[in-house]
């Protein structure tokens, strides 16, 4: 595999990366730590590197969901403290002890066996509770409940071989109509609870808000906010106040380009026929590749810096655009997904209605079979290519 000869790649931007750190870091400066999200792969593009940087910018923990990826972390060599999401297997109690991996305690009944499982081997394991405010997802439900809820806490707190550290909950950020009375009403029921525990004597480490709340709620009173596609500059819209910069670039290249007559179909179905005599191009990426369907006849992709519409429906490895406006264009001929040539610009956010997707979700569905270049200083760095990192010797 080489960088710009392959059919289709993602470039990371690493420098980018680094600065969209410190600005957040800065925009939050006296109010709240950072809790780098890297979870899923740092949403597809690459958590090692990725942390590589944020853990030399200072960044006091990161947060991921599988004990795998907590431990690919480890096994590329950071140290930063690492908390997990969901909960764990007791059987891998020790493990995270050893490698100084906390873990989220979402009831009593799990947290128990986590504490027999600790003292067996003699240790004590950190953790996060768990509060569910309204996500309906994990954790200890409050709402109505708040005297049980207490209870469960604190029996949890009491718990031997279990060091509680934390608590925290997920909003669900409403996007429906009144959605912001919802998120303030959950943010009230953690907050009540909270509060309660600190009457109580106990004073846990507190995050509520992730990205997009962030940028709607004051986060000052809480310990951390958990933020992830706002360091890698997916969300250029929702987070224009931080004035981030988008990291990745999904490109591919041309493998054929052709004439065909007015009235020709194209691709499957069909659901495109030609209105005209057009000069299409077949570029290689498809929907294996993490490009969804729905882009037919909808987005339009940079081709030798100009925008090029998607005609007829995406194949499995490649897709077909209309360049019949953009002269000279050949096979090898580099395409941009998301990205930038020349003054052409394509953000990642722009996908978010044609798929529709968080821009989570967009980045974390390209496949393992796209290679990654991450770029430092104009050169690569690093490669990933179908998950195995290999330092560049470029």
């Amino acid at each position: 595999m080489d960088f710009g000869m392959d059919r289709a790649w993602i470039e990371i931007n690493l420098d980018i990366i680094r600065e969209n750190y410190r600005k957040t870091a800065k925009k939050l400066e006296g109010k709240t730590k950072i809790m780098a999200v890297l979870k899923a792969n740092a949403y597809g593009l690459g958590a090692r590197p990725i942390g590589r940087i944020l853990e030399e910018e200072g960044c006091s923990l990161f947060s991921l969901v599988l004990l795998e990826e907590a431990m690919g972390l480890r096994e590329y060599g950071l140290k930063t403290p690492i908390l997990l999401l969901g909960p764990i297997n007791p059987i891998h109690t020790e493990t995270c002890i050893d490698n100084d991996i906390s873990i989220s305690f979402i009831n009593y009944e799990q947290a128990k066996a986590v504490s027999e499982a600790a003292c067996k081997c003699g240790k004590k394991i950190k953790g996060h509770i768990k509060l569910d405010t309204g996500l309906s997802r994990l954790g200890i439900v409050v709402n109505n409940r708040t005297e049980e809820a207490f209870s469960e806490i604190t029996d949890i707190i009491k718990l031997e071989g279990i060091d509680v550290t934390g608590i925290y909950t997920h909003l669900t950020d409403g996007e429906i109509s009144g959605g912001e009375a919802l998120d303030l009403f959950e943010i009230s029921l953690f907050d009540q609870m909270v509060e309660k525990l600190k009457a109580a004597g106990y004073n846990l480490d507190t995050h509520c808000l992730a990205t997009a709340p962030a940028m709607k709620y004051d986060c000052s009173r809480y310990s951390y906010v958990r933020i992830g596609a706002l360091l890698t500059g997916l969300n250029l819209e929702e987070t224009k106040a931080f004035d981030i910069s988008q990291s990745i670039e999904l490109k591919c290249t041309v493998a054929q380009v052709k004439e065909l007559e007015k009235g020709t179909s194209v691709s499957y179905g069909p659901l495109f026929h030609t209105l005209r005599k057009t000069t299409a191009a077949v570029i290689n990426i498809g929907y294996a590749d993490g490009v969804r369907r729905t882009i037919a006849n909808r987005a339009s992709l940079i081709v030798n810096g100009q925008f090029a519409p998607v005609i007829g429906k995406t194949c499995c490895d490649h897709t077909i655009v209309d360049v019949t406006e953009i002269p000279g264009v050949k096979a090898g001929d580099i395409v941009t997904i998301f990205g930038k040539d020349g003054s052409a610009f394509q953000p990642v956010d722009r996908f978010c209605s044609i798929y529709p997707a968080s821009v989570a979700e967009i980045t974390s569905e390209l496949s393992h079979r796209l290679p990654k270049f991450f770029f430092s200083g104009g050169k690569i760095v690093e490669e990933e290519h179908t998950g195995c990192m290999k330092k560049s010797e470029r």
